[in-house]
């Protein structure tokens, strides 16, 4: 494990909206059309746009701030603003040579996003990766082997945003190119970045804070996944669960602790072999998941049921309608309006209008919205940045990882030696004189070591030994009364 310090402990609260959805191209030329979708009042609405900047594909990720209004979007390969400008600077986010033969960006299932800074209000990180050729089982096909985020402060430029740093390495190691995700830490205020081995079962996780990123976390599940790239990986709303779909189209479900950042296999999974599409989504509850063949069917699985394979339910269809080609389904995305969209080509869309409802009941509306450009491909990668912290959780009521008006912040503590090995001290000036308990946590917030006692001088100072911890990193909480210190130290 490793500690990346990005910057200081201070944080902010901030509020950023996933409304908005960039949609499609005209695939017949290489053009700059493509659709902002905006889904924030319940009821899509839709510009029609050219950007001579920055061309639109199948990674579309976007940052909108708490009016709804878009702040910054990207490709995978280029990052503009709201005026749909590319942002100087930003023009070889991927460094390999396939960037320069596909002009639309990266054509990766969800491989990028936006997080806010949790150490600046003014800046936004974009986590996003590299996509290159390997050879998987004597098949040619695509892989990440560099993982970055890039820094950018939306105050810039008059308020259009700029580029502070590039592609600072989070993870430089291969990865599934597909389904890269984020989800909110209990505590409500960090996230877990979630990557995936490329053809082994280990999830690789690392936890962003205000001081910085832990990680990187690895956990195997000990039986084969075998992502080897092509397919999609994504959280439902609430955090809880997890799905992907492994190389040979096998959907499989996980549970997820959003405390600890640890995945459980539910042996829930449809092995149908590659008659089913890579694309799927959650409905808003996070109790259904539809999925499409890519092809004449849509397809419904409740994650109560204990067998995919039995409980699938064909919910919708195609009807046969044709407009110059045929309306097929294809990728498919839950928006904030509750509703599910699902793309086909010459720019119809089909909508699921109640998925959260069990069978065909869902109601699935056939080309119900045309649009002047294609948008078989495009979809976007939304991130939940309203999940708040799970009530009742050691995260939720551990202050030493969240934003806690009470008890008063009294700053942070001296601890030395910086790093330690067997002992390391505790010095605080000013502490009132009271009953204190003092802890030592994990960056995952788990607890390994309590005292408590009384304070009897002005001055504190206490040696902890600390010989039979774990090599890494650790916060250290000081309470007196009604007072907190916080300070935090390193193990060797």
């Amino acid at each position: 494990m490793y500690f990346l310090l990005v910057h200081s402990i201070v944080c902010y609260s901030q509020t950023y909206k996933n409304n908005l959805a960039f949609l499609g191209y005209n695939y017949t030329s290489i053009d700059s059309n493509f659709i902002l979708a905006n889904y924030d009042n319940g009821t899509a609405t839709y510009q029609y746009l050219d950007s001579s900047e920055l061309l639109m594909g199948v990674v579309s990720a976007l940052i909108a701030d708490s009016a709804g209004q878009l702040i910054f979007y990207t490709n995978g390969f280029r990052i503009g603003n709201k005026n749909l400008d590319l942002i100087p600077g930003t023009d070889t986010l991927d460094y390999t040579s396939i960037t320069n033969n596909w002009p639309y960006g990266q054509p990766i299932a969800n491989g990028a996003f936006f997080l806010p800074s949790l150490s600046n209000p003014n800046e936004i990180l974009l986590f996003h990766k590299d996509w290159q050729i390997k050879n998987f089982l004597n098949f040619l096909t695509f892989t990440s082997y560099n993982t970055w985020y890039t820094t950018l402060d939306k105050t810039m430029n008059n308020g259009l945003g700029g580029l502070v740093s590039r592609n600072n390495i989070l993870y430089n190691s291969e990865i599934c190119r597909d389904g890269f995700q984020a989800v909110k830490h209990a505590n409500g205020r960090d996230y877990w970045i979630v990557l995936q081995d490329d053809d082994t079962s280990t999830f690789i996780t690392f936890l962003y804070t205000p001081t910085g990123f832990y990680g990187p976390f690895f956990q195997s599940m000990n039986f084969p996944i075998y992502r080897a790239s092509g397919n999609n990986s994504i959280f439902n709303r609430q955090g809880t669960k997890y799905a992907t779909i492994c190389w040979n189209n096998n959907l499989m479900l996980f549970d997820f602790d959003r405390c600890t950042g640890q995945f459980t296999y539910n042996n829930q999974v449809d092995t149908t072999w590659l008659f089913l599409g890579p694309i799927f989504c959650f409905s808003g509850n996070g109790n259904k998941i539809y999925r499409s063949n890519l092809n004449d069917q849509i397809y419904q699985y409740d994650t109560a049921d204990v067998d995919f394979n039995i409980s699938r339910d064909t919910v919708a269809v195609y009807d046969g309608y044709f407009d110059g080609d045929s309306t097929k389904f294809s990728t498919m995305y839950l928006a904030a309006d509750d509703k599910i969209y699902i793309n086909s080509a010459i720019g119809y869309q089909h909508v699921i209008k109640n998925p959260d409802i069990t069978g065909v009941a869902c109601n699935v509306v056939q080309h119900i919205i045309k649009h002047p450009a294609w948008v078989g491909i495009a979809f976007p990668n939304y991130i939940n940045y309203d999940l708040g912290p799970l009530v009742g959780s050691p995260c939720d009521t551990l202050s030493v990882l969240t934003n806690t008006p009470n008890p008063l912040q009294g700053g942070l503590m001296q601890c030395f030696p910086n790093p330690a090995t067997n002992e390391v001290n505790i010095k605080i000036n000013n502490v009132p004189l009271g009953n204190y308990t003092l802890s030592i946590y994990t960056p995952l917030a788990n607890e390994v070591m309590h005292q408590e006692g009384k304070s009897t001088a002005k001055d504190f100072t206490k040696t902890l030994r600390v010989q039979s911890l774990a090599s890494g990193f650790y916060f250290v909480k000081l309470q007196v009364e009604e007072m907190v210190w916080y300070g935090r130290f390193v193990r060797e």
